[in-house]
C-alpha cells in the first residue's frame, strides 16, 4: 500500500490593518500568536518613535496576556551577539591557522571578517540601551525589580550616558580639525570620527525614543 506525506505548510495569512489607537488594535495579532513561545517583532527603522511606540504596545500585551517575562527578554537580547560570535570565531581560528605562504589577499579578507565581527560584538554588548548589551541590562534590572517600565527608564538613562560619552571625544576631534583649518593649518578629520559622532547621536535618539515608548 502506497502512502505519501504532504510536506506543504499553510502560509500565514497576510493582512493590512489601519491602526486607530484603540486598545483592541492588536487583538487579531495576539490571536494569531496563540501560545507561541517565540515571537519575532521587526521594525522598519531604528530610532523612530512611532515604530518603538507600537512595538512597545505589542510587547506590553505579550507580557501581560501571554506570560513573556525578563528571562525571555534576556534570551532574545543574547541571540544577536551569539550569532556574531559564531561568525567571528571561525574566521579568527582560520586566520590563526593560515600558513605564512597563504596569499596576502586571502589573509586580509579573513582577518578583516574576524576583526569587524569582533568589533561589532564588542560594540553591541555595551550596556547602552537599545543596543543588545543594553537590552541584557534591562532584562537583568527587570528581573530584579519586576517592573519593565522602570527597568526601561534605567536602561535608557545608561544608554544616554554612553551616548554622551561617545559624543564628547568625537566632536572634540571634529572641532580641533575645524579650528586648524580656519587658522590656516591642516585639519585632519577621519571618517571614523564623523561616523563615531553620528553613531553617538543615533544612540542618544534611540535611547530617548525607547524611554518614551516604555
Amino acid at each position: 500500500m502506497n502512502s505519501s506525506v504532504s510536506t506543504k505548510r499553510a502560509m500565514p495569512r497576510l493582512e493590512v490593518q489601519a491602526l486607530s489607537g484603540a486598545a483592541e488594535d492588536y487583538d487579531g495579532l495576539l490571536d494569531l500568536i496563540g501560545d507561541a513561545s517565540i515571537v519575532l517583532i521587526g521594525e522598519a527603522s531604528h530610532g523612530t518613535h512611532e515604530f518603538y511606540r507600537e512595538r512597545a504596545l505589542i510587547t506590553r500585551r505579550l507580557i501581560e496576556e501571554k506570560g513573556f517575562g525578563a528571562g525571555d527578554e534576556l534570551r532574545f537580547a543574547l541571540a544577536g551577539p551569539a550569532v556574531t560570535l559564531a561568525i567571528a570565531m571561525p574566521f579568527g581560528a582560520i586566520a590563526l591557522a593560515l600558513p605564512p605562504s597563504a596569499p596576502a589577499g586571502l589573509r586580509a579578507v579573513i582577518e578583516y571578517q574576524a576583526f569587524i565581527n569582533a568589533a561589532i560584538l564588542a560594540f553591541n554588548l555595551l550596556p547602552a540601551f537599545p543596543l543588545d548589551g543594553g537590552r541584557v541590562a534591562r532584562a537583568l534590572i527587570w528581573g530584579r525589580i519586576g517592573d519593565l517600565t522602570r527597568a526601561t527608564a534605567v536602561a535608557a538613562s545608561i544608554g544616554r550616558g554612553f551616548g554622551w560619552g561617545m559624543i564628547g571625544p568625537a566632536f572634540q576631534r571634529v572641532g580641533r580639525a575645524v579650528v586648524l583649518t580656519t587658522n590656516g593649518g591642516v585639519g585632519i578629520l577621519s571618517i571614523t570620527d564623523v561616523n563615531r559622532a553620528l553613531r553617538a547621536l543615533d544612540l542618544q535618539k534611540a535611547a530617548r525614543a525607547r524611554a518614551r515608548s516604555a
